[in-house]
C-alpha cells in the first residue's frame, strides 16, 4: 500500500475510533443517569472503561492478527501517556493545582501500581501472557468493578433519576458504537502494521507512540473537561481506572483470545517507565497536591521516554 494512502486510512480510522468512543461514553453516561448511578462510580467505571475502548479494540484485533508487539505496545504506551502526558498537560494548565483528598483515588492508584507490577512480573516469569493468565486478569477486573460499585453505593450522593432519558435508545446507540469501534479498530491495526513495514519502524514503536497517543485522546478530553469543571475525582479516576482496565481487561482479553509472547528483555525499559509513571502519580496523590511544576516534570519524563523509543 502507498505510504500516503496508508497514513490517510490510519488517521481516518483513528478519528472514527475517537468519534465512536465519544458517542459511546456519552450514551453510557446518559444510561447511568437513567439508572441513578453516582458520578463517582461513573468516573471510575463507565467513563474509565468507555474511554479505554479504543485501546481494547486495537489491542484485541492486533492480537488476532498475531501482532503481539503492537497489542502490548499500545497498552504500555497508553498507560504511560495517560499518567505522564495527560495529567502532565492538565497540571501545567493549572487545572490540578488544588488540594486532592479522595480515599477512593488513593486506594485505586495503589491498586494501579500493584496491577502494573503483576503485569511486569508475568511477562518476566512467562515471557508473555497465556490463555489461563488472561482469564485470571479479566476475572480480577470483574471483581474490582463489583467492589468499586458496592463501595461507591455506600458513600456516594445518589443522583436523581432522569426520566427524560430513554434507556433502550441509549443502549441501542451503545451497540452501534461498539460495532463502529470494532470496524475502525480493524483498519487502524492493519494500516499501523503496514506503515511500520513501509517505514522500517518496529510495531512496538508504532504501538507505543502514535497508536497509544491516538487511542488515549478520549481519556485526555474526559479528564481535561472534568478538571476544568472542578470534578477532580472524575479526572483522576478516569486515568487510574483506564490504566487498571487496560492491563486487567484489555491484556487479559487479548491473551485469552490469542496468547501473547514477547521477550521481557526487549521491553524492560518500557516497563520500567510504566512502573515509574505509576509511582510518580502515587507520590503526587499521597502528597495531596499537583502543581504546574509537577506537570512540567511529568511531561519532561514522558519526553525522555519518547526519545528513548526513537533512538
Amino acid at each position: 500500500m502507498d505510504p500516503f494512502y496508508a497514513l490517510m486510512i490510519f488517521m481516518s480510522s483513528l478519528w472514527a475510533l475517537l468519534i465512536f468512543a465519544d458517542r459511546l461514553v456519552a450514551a453510557s453516561v446518559r444510561a447511568a443517569k437513567s439508572l441513578c448511578i453516582s458520578k463517582t462510580v461513573i468516573g471510575l467505571t463507565i467513563l474509565a472503561y468507555g474511554s479505554s475502548l479504543p485501546e481494547l479494540t486495537v489491542s484485541v484485533l492486533a492480537a488476532e492478527e498475531a501482532s503481539t508487539a503492537l497489542s502490548v505496545g499500545n497498552i504500555v504506551g497508553s498507560n504511560i501517556f495517560n499518567v505522564l502526558g495527560i495529567l502532565g498537560i492538565i497540571a501545567v494548565l493549572g487545572h490540578l493545582d488544588v488540594n486532592i483528598k479522595d480515599h477512593a483515588i488513593t486506594r485505586d492508584t495503589r491498586l494501579m501500581v500493584g496491577v502494573g507490577a503483576l503485569f511486569a512480573s508475568l511477562l518476566y516469569l512467562n515471557g508473555g501472557l497465556g490463555t489461563l493468565t488472561g482469564a485470571i486478569l479479566s476475572s480480577m477486573l470483574v471483581v474490582y468493578t463489583i467492589y468499586v460499585v458496592r463501595e461507591g453505593s455506600k458513600k456516594c450522593e445518589r443522583m436523581e433519576k432522569d426520566y427524560t432519558i430513554s434507556l433502550p435508545k441509549e443502549l441501542g446507540i451503545m451497540l452501534v458504537c461498539l460495532v463502529g469501534l470494532i470496524l475502525s479498530g480493524h483498519f487502524t491495526v492493519l494500516t499501523a502494521v503496514n506503515m511500520a513495514e513501509l517505514l522500517g519502524v518496529s510495531e512496538w514503536v508504532i504501538g507505543a507512540t502514535i497508536v497509544a497517543a491516538g487511542t488515549s485522546i478520549p481519556e485526555l478530553m474526559i479528564s481535561l473537561v472534568s478538571a476544568r469543571r472542578k470534578e477532580y475525582g472524575i479526572a483522576l479516576g478516569n486515568i487510574v481506572g483506564s490504566n487498571i482496565f487496560n492491563i486487567l481487561w484489555v491484556m487479559g482479553l487479548a491473551s485469552w483470545i490469542s496468547p501473547l509472547s514477547i521477550p521481557f528483555n526487549a521491553i524492560r525499559i518500557d516497563l520500567a517507565f510504566l512502573g515509574l509513571s505509576s509511582l510518580v502519580l502515587l507520590f503526587y496523590i499521597s502528597r495531596e497536591r499537583f502543581t504546574r511544576l509537577d506537570g512540567i516534570a511529568m511531561l519532561a519524563l514522558y519526553a525522555i521516554y519518547i526519545r528513548y523509543l526513537l533512538a
